[in-house]
């Protein structure tokens, strides 16, 4: 039931952009580990990739919660598929774009 909220091709065109270490989809909660520098910690103190990605997103109505390298995205049971494609999109966008 992956395609349930996230569609399985874009999370996997997500996970493919070269700042991307990985993408995961689980059930409401999709999260995108984002690729750190040689030399740098990853974790929650690594906050300097994300922080550009929050505000470009926030500018398109998307929210999503940071946790270090780590962006979480997360909708409710009950929000539409179409919803979530909308938000996959916006971050497909923000990626191209930043």
């Amino acid at each position: 039931c992956f395609d349930r909220y996230w569609d399985e091709g874009s999370v996997r065109q997500i996970s493919q952009y070269g700042r991307v270490e990985s993408a995961v989809a689980l059930g409401t909660v999709l999260s995108v580990e984002l690729a750190v520098a040689a030399g740098e910690a990853a974790g929650y103190t690594n906050t300097a990739g994300t922080e550009r990605l929050i505000r470009s997103l926030a500018r398109k109505g998307v929210y999503c919660r940071p946790l270090g390298n780590v962006l979480y995205f997360m909708c409710s049971p009950f929000t539409p598929k179409e919803e979530c494609d909308g938000l996959l999109e916006k971050l497909h966008e923000v990626m191209n774009l930043t």
